[in-house]
């Protein structure tokens, strides 16, 4: 027997970014979104690949994560879209 535990109250999510973008560009910018929309930020920070990897994963399990690609090179999104050469 299985039992699960349910709130009745829906929990806060917050916004989830994945970026290439070094932090101390990140950080001012998401600091001044926060205060302005009382929304929490979480920064997933690696190469736009590597981001673009983990988005086709998430796609491929069902188990979205991140909410925003910000940042990357088209170049690197087109050759993804394309697949490996």
């Amino acid at each position: 027997m299985a039992v699960a535990c349910v709130d009745d109250e829906p929990k806060e999510r917050g916004l989830v970014i994945y970026s290439p973008h070094p932090i101390e560009f990140i950080d001012p910018i998401i600091a001044e979104f926060e205060k302005e929309t009382g929304i929490l930020v979480e920064i997933v920070r690696n190469g736009t690949g590597e981001l673009i990897s983990k988005i086709q994963h998430e796609q491929e399990e069902e188990n979205y994560i991140g909410d925003v690609l910000w940042g990357g090179s088209i170049a690197t999104l087109m050759n993804k879209k394309r697949g490996p050469v």
